[in-house]
């Protein structure tokens, strides 16, 4: 079993600048830890306020007190399908392999731990499973069961079968609705509830998927939140982007701290 003496530890030498120089350190590391916690507060009210909207528009999804017409997804989307069921050998490059690591609930995550698939694989997965820009693309299977997001890959990808791809009509049902809908926690509660009862692993089968009832507010409406939706959605990413900013700044300023180049 690897560990570390108790004799090493006691004899590491540590850069011990005097107690004026560790304050002023310790105040700048503040200040800049002080801007991420407010980005991160403002990511949050953009998201908070989605919620709002939502519900605002649309009423509670469980209790549907607007009263508002109720259909099963298998009615409202013109394909339900899922990924691969075998694993392909993972590449360098290639073609995009998306699976439930890189969906959130805040959108699709790909580049901070991207993999991909041969174009052979690639080609026998698509022949099964084709994702296309705005498709939503859910959690099927795993610990993380029940989030959804939106494709936002333009060119082809190829998913794992953790993920359900749902193409909507949207002649009678959005995208960003229905993002939004398979999202909301009293849904989500709802759908574990009816289908999950008693199982040791979180797994919805397309079955399972095919049956969930959706309260169905008039397509007009749906589209007027996708159009709200997107312009929170442009503000709140550049609150993101203003947060790994700071978060960069931050983790700039510890290590030139811990050189002595800081004070």
């Amino acid at each position: 079993l690897k560990h570390i003496s108790k004799d090493y530890l006691e004899n590491i030498e540590i850069p011990l600048p005097n107690l004026a120089t560790q304050q002023r350190i310790a105040a700048i590391l503040d200040q800049a830890d002080a801007i991420i916690q407010n980005n991160r507060a403002i990511v949050q009210k953009y998201d908070a306020l989605t919620q709002s909207l939502f519900l605002d528009m649309f009423g509670d999804p469980v209790k549907n007190e607007k009263g508002w017409k109720i259909d099963i997804l298998k009615n409202l989307c013109l394909k339900i399908t899922d990924g691969t069921h075998f694993s392909p050998e993972p590449q360098k490059d290639g073609f995009p392999y998306v699976t439930a690591k890189h969906v959130k609930s805040f959108g699709l995550d790909f580049y901070s731990k991207p993999t991909f698939v041969s174009e052979e694989a690639h080609n026998e997965i698509y022949k099964r499973c084709t994702p296309e820009f705005g498709d939503v693309l859910y959690i099927k299977d795993g610990a993380t069961t029940g989030i959804a997001c939106l494709n936002t890959f333009n060119e082809p990808i190829s998913l794992l079968s953790s993920l359900a791809l749902l193409k909507p009509n949207y002649k009678i049902l959005n995208n960003y609705y229905l993002c939004y809908w398979l999202n909301n926690s009293k849904v989500k509660l709802k759908l574990l509830g009816e289908f999950m009862s008693g199982a040791a692993i979180q797994r919805y089968t397309l079955t399972k998927i095919n049956s969930f009832q959706l309260i169905i507010p008039p397509i007009y409406l749906q589209n007027q939140f996708a159009e709200r939706v997107a312009v929170i959605e442009a503000q709140k990413q550049q609150a993101q982007l203003e947060l790994a900013k700071s978060e960069e700044l931050f983790q700039s300023l510890l290590q030139r701290a811990f050189k002595g180049e800081l004070s």
